[in-house]
């Protein structure tokens, strides 16, 4: 989903498997995360404002810290804004946990590496290893996260236009 306010237009995950809060540890309901989409690096890690910071008995913010954040992103300068743990309900990753137990390699990992990646992951392909089995795509697992995570993935000489067909 993309939300535009002030005509600024900003992607919102909705992390149902709770895939990418576990990968960006979050623990807290209230953590907040700012990520630089140049290349997927946290920035910013911490409550949103004064209100939810840990141990705030607070009832309205009067520090913003999110807000100082990005703003100073948007004006190209340092972060100073304070990270702060939050006081949020802790989070429950039971769901993320039941649901990576229901993947299974041959059912549901390999016909997506079938689909998008084996053309060029082959032996004899044009990509540096091939997606052979299981434990070939596991040792790789670290590197493919990155690629994709960075959008690396497919590689840049893929005409613009098509580019957003693999994701």
């Amino acid at each position: 989903a993309e939300q535009a306010d002030d005509d600024i237009a900003y992607p919102i995950l909705v992390d149902d498997t709770q895939f990418v809060a576990k990968e960006l540890g979050l623990t807290r309901q209230t953590d907040v995360v700012i990520l630089d989409p140049a290349n997927m690096e946290v920035v910013f890690r911490g409550a949103l404002n004064n209100r939810f910071e840990e141990g705030s008995r607070a009832r309205r913010a009067s520090e913003h810290y999110v807000a100082d954040a990005l703003n100073s992103i948007l004006a190209g300068s340092a972060i100073e804004a304070p990270q702060v743990a939050s006081k949020g309900d802790v989070l429950d990753f039971s769901l993320r946990e039941s649901t990576v137990e229901s993947l299974s390699y041959a059912e549901d990992i390999a016909p997506i590496l079938e689909e998008r990646c084996v053309s060029c992951h082959m032996e004899g392909g044009i990509a540096p290893f091939a997606m052979t089995n299981h434990q070939m795509v596991r040792g790789w697992s670290p590197m493919i996260r990155e690629v994709l995570y960075t959008k690396r993935m497919p590689p840049g000489q893929i005409e613009p236009d098509y580019v957003d067909d693999f994701y």
